[in-house]
């Protein structure tokens, strides 16, 4: 992977972290369950998805899609 390519990746990785601790910080109890009617997410599940997106990404990164 050359330099621009790991910077890109280091700095789409830093700015998801720093905005999804944002996003959580200081949230009440019970938060990730909140869902704004039937047909939607809770917080926890988009959480996990992205958790889920990261992995797969990583494991593409690794040669080994998973």
């Amino acid at each position: 992977m050359n330099s621009d390519k790991r910077e890109l990746l280091r700095h789409t990785v830093a700015t998801l972290a720093y905005r999804g601790g944002k996003a959580v910080a200081n949230a009440p109890e019970g938060f990730d369950q909140f869902q704004a009617n039937d047909s939607t997410r809770t917080p926890g599940q988009i959480l996990a998805h992205i958790g889920d997106l990261l992995d797969w990404g990583l494991s593409i990164a690794r040669g080994k899609q998973a």
